[in-house]
């Protein structure tokens, strides 16, 4: 199994960094349908190979070095639906994790000492289908 170092993290929006991330999870919710009927002998019983819903949350923390990130969320109006975020590790070369699609930022977190780097914590909820190469 390949492996990658945590600190090649990052997160763009529309193919420009705009975060280095320290951490990063991932987090996949399904919602079965449940069909459990009087022929289930009182067992429950759901319906194979579908969803009601279906769900991906990431987690991430990082430093800013720049305000690219905090701009884009904390304009004046935003929505919180970030449209075309990926997530992404080059150092995997040909084999990059790549995530990428529309999250609803829930919310954001940013801290720092007055001598070391703006840190960051976020939560995006997927909004529509995902891709993940």
């Amino acid at each position: 199994m390949a492996k990658g170092a945590g600190r090649n993290l990052l997160l763009k929006k529309a193919s420009a960094v705009v975060a280095g991330v320290r951490m990063l999870s991932l987090k996949f919710d399904a919602t079965p349908i449940d069909v459990t009927d009087a022929d289930s002998d009182g067992l429950i019983t759901y319906l194979a190979g579908e969803a009601a819903s279906k769900q991906l949350t990431i987690e991430v923390s990082g430093l800013q070095d720049d305000n690219v990130f905090r701009a884009l969320i904390l304009t004046p109006g935003q929505d919180m639906l970030i449209t075309d975020l990926t997530f992404s590790d080059p150092s995997r070369g040909a084999v990059s994790d790549v995530l990428s699609g529309n999250f609803f930022m829930t919310n954001y977190t940013q801290n720092g000492n007055h001598d070391g780097a703006v840190e960051f914590s976020a939560t995006f909820t997927s909004s529509g289908t995902w891709s993940f190469a």
